[in-house]
């Protein structure tokens, strides 16, 4: 399988439509739910495009950068039990072994950033240097870029949920457009069925402002509360990491 975030925001388009399409299938037009979730018989635009539209893929594509980070993470896991770093407590690592370690770690049949990265720059270092200061060194900067690539992979799901809400309040204030110049011009009869009709509109178009803020919010509170969790799970990885490689690499090196 190619582990290609392509690939992932592919699918997550691909899946917005294909929901989109359940929805504008499966829902009445004149019910809430197909107000609310899609806006199928919006004035602004037709269906399919519509704000709630837009919405839906922006929270699609958040679920696919999401199902990558999370198949990045349990890579990290898979790796850490494959025993790639001598695990005999006794057993202490001269440089010259450092060159099986980094052989096996680059045959492993697993596409790892964290593990990969820790063992490979620190072994590569004490086999070049044979110090083991450096080699600490080494590892330490590796352990803070690999924190530094976390927060950059996450910031990408930080600003989809800003975008999110924000959309929304874009068609609040689309919604409240529309009402406003629907109460500024009145019927001229205010007979019941004038007035029935005028106030439908108006209502309507308010309706369009609090849907699509009540659509955005939920959304957003489902990829803060999955984004908050998935990150907790991908720096316990690091963490698990970090000690693996500390308890089987960089505490056992050895200089004759």
């Amino acid at each position: 399988m190619v582990f290609d975030r392509k690939i992932y925001w592919l699918i997550g388009v691909s899946a917005s439509l294909v929901w989109l399409l359940l929805l504008s299938i499966t829902l009445p037009n004149d019910s809430y739910a197909a107000d609310l979730l899609i806006d199928k018989t919006a004035r602004l635009a037709p269906f399919p495009f519509t704000m709630q539209s837009l919405m839906w893929i922006i929270f699609f594509l958040s679920g696919a950068e999401l199902a990558f980070l999370y198949e990045r993470v349990r890579r990290e896991e898979i790796a850490l039990k494959m025993h790639l770093l001598p695990e005999d407590p006794g057993k202490m690592i001269q440089a010259a072994a450092t060159e099986d370690i980094v052989r096996k770690v680059r045959n492993a049949r697993i596409e790892t950033v964290f593990l990969r990265s820790l063992i490979e720059k620190t072994a590569l270092q004490f086999l070049s240097s044979q110090s083991i200061s450096q080699t600490h060194g080494i590892f330490n900067q590796t352990k803070n870029l690999l924190v530094d690539r976390i927060d950059s992979d996450f910031e990408l799901l930080r600003y989809f949920a800003w975008l999110l809400p924000t959309t929304g309040f874009i068609g609040t204030v689309v919604g409240i457009s529309l009402a406003l110049q629907v109460a500024g011009v009145p019927p001229t009869d205010m007979d019941g069925v004038s007035m029935r009709d005028w106030m439908g509109a108006l209502t309507g178009d308010l309706a369009i402002a609090f849907n699509t803020t009540l659509l955005a919010l939920t959304q957003s509170a489902i990829v803060v509360c999955i984004t908050t969790l998935l990150r907790n799970r991908v720096d316990t990885g690091l963490i698990d990491c970090e000690e693996y490689c500390l308890d089987n690499l960089v505490n056992k090196l050895y200089v004759t």
